[in-house]
């Protein structure tokens, strides 16, 4: 887990402070000038300036292959909600 606001600097350690992140990204958001917010409790990420020179914030989401497995198990799951009923 990322803590969004180090524990050194007085973030608390709770999942509010943090986001979910391989190990690669976990080590190398900061060395790299990436930053993470969290707004309502979801995470925006601030890239750094030479690839985003606007330095908009964006909402995080779910990876690409995480989106395409829950659609295409989404009428598995509606037959199996049918099948119930």
């Amino acid at each position: 887990m990322h803590h969004v606001t180090e524990w050194a600097n007085g973030g608390p350690t709770s999942t509010d402070n943090g986001v979910l992140v391989c190990w690669y990204h976990h080590r190398n958001l900061d060395a790299n000038d990436w930053h993470i917010r969290m707004i309502d409790g979801l995470p925006e990420v601030l890239a750094p300036p030479w690839i985003d020179p606007q330095q908009r914030w964006r909402q995080a989401r779910p990876p690409l292959r995480a989106t395409h497995m829950r659609n295409r198990q989404e009428p598995q799951r509606q037959r199996e909600r049918q099948q119930r009923t």
